[in-house]
Formats: structure tokens, C-alpha cells, sequence
């Protein structure tokens, strides 16, 4: 064997030997390819790519980012367009100009919204006025209920029955309670795009409009327990955010379903689909009238309508009826607003007004207002020739707005009266919602029973309500 191969061999040797004195025990096993899993997988997908669905998938995933491309590639000339607007003369002089607008305009809307807010409660402060006239001077029966703090039932509610709640609890509890007056918020102009903003520090989802240009609202009337002293401040607190609290017809139903709520103050009956997650739940909704309230129907109050019959309304809703001329007063078209349904007013309209009849769903988003029941008298307040409804209660005591009133339904205008006798046509009962099997002794019934005692029904006056009895 020749001495060159030997010592090739023996270096090599060598080499092997200080390879593996460098190698950990834990290195021996690495696999040829430590991706190659991974690798499987995105095979996989890729072959599900080619699939029929994959295939429709990818070409929509496509389109999505052509798009996506040529927003961007507007964006710059945008841009570079606005560049060049900017930096002229002309732009620094209108941009100045428009500024000084804006400026004028805040100053003047604070003045007038804070008009608005003086009328409003000018008007509503008076009617609570009046109801505190009928508050009789005690409740003793209400205090033999034996209900503390820890004992109170947990209430839910409609928004409309919020002031209820509240009285209810202050009047069995013995603290005293008010009327509060927000004013209204945001503003009646559209948020448009500000462009040194907007251009610069781009959103490519959705444009988020400042808190100062959300749409106009009023804010509702309410009632808040008031402590009279230092001690009573804890038991106010845990009525207005706790015992006494009303977060919407349908959100009360679910959570009275849910065992979050032990009693719902609610101005409808359950929704089948309401009815259909109690049966889910293996809860049976029990229901009994405590008081009445109405769907009423509000214009502008320059609006010179004063009754339209019940046949004319749902005509009006059915797009039959679109002119005001149709009803010998004045020559807008009508517009109509709506609520969402499960909204307690949208329900009683389609109980009371729709009756089983075919009436078209809104057209448009601007119909249709989701944004709690102040959404309607925002719209005809801004709008002169609309038309919205609502319930009495809600509109009498809690609306806050000055600019809007009720008319009358075949002539008989909504009031205590009428909703009591049953002379107005849309008057409806509130009800207590409890679950099935409460017994007869727990909290939830004893103050059901006191409710639809004499002492009971009085202070369901006192709060604005209609009493059943």
C-alpha cells in the first residue's frame, strides 16, 4: 500500500474523530431536512388551492389586492395633487377662510344646543312637575315589604321604563330620587374628509369620523337616585348601576332568560325569537300588566298635519301614501322613519299598526334607526316633512326635544286619558317579565304584589305611567 494513501487515510480518520469529539449526544438524530413537515403541509394546501372552491378563493384573493393596489396608487396621485393645491396661494387663503367658518359655526352651535337644552327642559321639567304633585307623601306598605339593599330584586328594562326602575326602587328603599337634563350631543352637519389628515394617515378600512361631527342626538331625560345624606350614597349607587338599570326591550328579555335579571320592566311582550331562546334555556316567561303606555307617532312641530287615520299610517309605511299633499297638508314627500326590530316601539308597530299586513322593510340605512329610540326625534327635528314613532312615555317625559310633537290618531290625541279609557287606538300594556316557578315569597313576587296594590299603582303614576287599575 503506497505511504500516501496511508497518511490520506489517517487524516481523514483524523478529521472524523474531531468531528464527532465536537458533536452533542442530542445532535446524533437531526433529521436530512428539519422543514420537511412543514413543507408536507403547504403541499397539501396547495393541492387544496386547486380544488374548485381553492380556485374561486384565490381569484377573489386576487381581485382583493388589484384593488388594494390601485387604492394605493390613487392615494399617491391624491396626494401629489393635494402637494401641489397646497402650496399655492389660493389654498393658504381658503383654508384660512374655512377654518374661520368652522370656528364661527362651533361657537354658534354651543349657543344653540344650549337653547335646545334650555327649552327641553323647560318643557319636560314642567310635566315632571306635575307628576311630582301625585307622589303621595309615604309609602308605608312599601317599606312592609321587608326589602334592603341585598334583597332588592336585580330590574331590568326597556329604555323607556328606565325612569320606573328607578322610582321604584327609590320609593321601597326610602331614598329620594330626580329628573336629570343631559343636553344633546354631536352635531347636526355630516363629518366629511379632512385631507391633510385623512391623505397622510390613512385608514384603508374605514374612515373614523372625530367625536365633535357624530350625528346630532338628543340625549334622554332620566331618573337618578339622589342620596338626601352621606350614608344613602352607597344605596345610590347600587340602584343607578345595578337594581335599577335598563339596557333595551331585548337585551332585558335576554338577560331575565339568562338569570342576569330577576324582574323586567318592559314595554311589549317577548318576540318569538325571545321565546324561542327561553325554551332553550328551559325557561318559561311569565307576564303581568303593571301599567300602559302607547305608540304615538311625532312630526316636526312646524308640521302643519294634525290627525292621520290608522288606515293612512299604514299606507304610509306601505309607500302608498308618499306625499304629504295625499293628506291635504303641505307638498313633501314623506319621509318615514323606522326602528330595528325587537326595539319595543318597532314591535308594537308591527303588532299594532302592520297587523299581520304586508309592509316593505326599509330602503335605506337612514331609515332605520338602530341607534336607541332619541334616533327619530333627531331625524324629524333635522327633517320637517318626517314622520317617526314612538311610545307616549318615552316621547312625554324622556325625549327632550322641544321641536317635535305627537299627532293624533283618527283624531284622538294620545294622552293619560285616552290611553286609559282605551279611546286611543295604539295604547298598549307595560309589563313585569319574571321566570316561571318564583316563589310566592321571594323578593321578585312581593314587589310584583305590592305593584298592583293601590299603593303600587300610585307611584306607577307618579312616574309618568298610566296605572292599570
Amino acid at each position: 500500500m503506497r505511504p500516501g494513501f496511508l497518511f490520506r487515510l489517517g487524516a481523514l480518520a483524523g478529521l472524523v474523530l474531531v468531528v464527532a469529539t465536537f458533536e452533542s449526544p442530542g445532535q446524533t438524530n437531526l433529521p436530512a431536512d428539519p422543514l420537511a413537515q412543514t413543507k408536507q403541509i403547504d403541499a397539501q394546501l396547495l393541492e387544496l388551492d386547486q380544488t374548485p372552491v381553492g380556485q374561486k378563493i384565490t381569484g377573489i384573493e386576487k381581485k382583493f389586492s388589484s384593488a388594494r393596489a390601485q387604492v394605493y396608487s390613487a392615494r399617491e396621485e391624491q396626494m401629489d395633487e393635494f402637494r401641489k393645491l397646497a402650496d399655492t396661494e389660493a389654498y393658504r387663503d381658503y383654508e384660512k377662510k374655512r377654518q374661520a367658518l368652522y370656528e364661527k359655526r362651533d361657537t354658534r352651535w354651543a349657543i344653540e344646543r344650549k337653547a335646545m337644552a334650555d327649552a327641553a327642559k323647560n318643557l319636560y321639567s314642567a310635566r315632571h312637575a306635575e307628576l311630582k304633585k301625585l307622589a303621595a307623601s309615604d309609602t308605608p306598605q312599601a317599606r312592609q315589604l321587608g326589602l334592603d339593599v341585598l334583597t332588592y330584586p336585580r330590574v331590568d328594562g326597556s329604555t323607556s321604563t328606565q325612569p320606573l326602575s328607578v322610582i321604584l326602587a327609590s320609593r321601597v328603599l326610602g331614598i329620594p330620587y330626580e329628573w336629570i337634563y343631559p343636553e344633546p350631543t354631536g352635531s347636526p352637519w355630516p363629518a366629511r374628509p379632512n385631507l391633510p389628515t385623512d391623505l397622510y394617515l390613512f385608514d384603508e378600512y374605514e374612515y373614523y369620523p372625530a367625536e365633535a361631527d357624530m350625528e346630532f342626538a338628543f340625549a334622554a331625560s332620566r331618573v337618578v337616585a339622589k342620596p338626601a345624606r352621606a350614608e344613602q350614597e352607597r344605596l345610590a349607587i347600587m340602584i343607578n348601576s345595578l337594581l335599577a338599570i335598563s339596557t333595551s326591550t331585548h337585551n332585558a328579555y335576554t338577560n331575565l332568560i339568562e338569570g342576569k335579571c330577576d324582574l323586567n320592566l318592559t314595554a311589549r311582550a317577548p318576540t318569538e325569537d325571545e321565546l324561542e331562546l327561553a325554551r332553550k334555556k328551559g325557561v318559561k316567561i311569565e307576564l303581568r300588566p303593571v301599567a300602559r303606555d302607547a305608540l304615538v307617532f311625532i312630526v316636526n312641530r312646524k308640521n302643519p298635519v294634525k290627525t292621520i287615520s290608522r288606515q293612512q299610517v299604514l299606507q304610509i309605511y306601505q309607500e302608498k301614501i308618499k306625499q304629504w299633499a295625499d293628506l291635504g297638508v303641505g307638498t313633501n314627500e314623506i319621509a318615514a322613519f323606522w326602528r330595528e326590530r325587537n326595539s319595543g316601539s318597532r314591535e308594537l308597530f308591527d303588532k299594532l299598526v302592520a297587523a299581520g299586513q304586508p309592509v316593505p322593510e326599509p330602503k335605506y340605512p337612514s331609515d332605520l334607526f338602530g341607534n336607541g329610540m332619541g334616533g327619530p326625534f333627531n331625524q324629524v327635528t333635522r327633517f320637517e316633512p318626517g314622520l317617526a314613532y314612538s311610545v307616549y312615555y318615552y316621547e312625554h317625559y324622556m325625549a327632550l326635544s322641544p321641536y317635535s310633537r305627537t299627532v293624533a290618531i283618527d283624531g284622538i290625541e294620545p294622552d293619560a286619558d285616552s290611553i286609559a279609557s282605551g279611546k286611543y287606538p295604539y295604547a298598549a300594556d307595560v309589563y313585569a317579565a319574571y321566570r316561571a316557578g318564583e316563589p310566592a315569597d321571594s323578593p321578585t313576587m312581593k314587589l310584583l304584589g305590592w305593584l298592583a296594590s293601590p299603593e303600587g299603582q300610585a307611584v306607577i303614576r307618579e312616574s309618568g305611567y298610566v296605572p292599570v287599575k
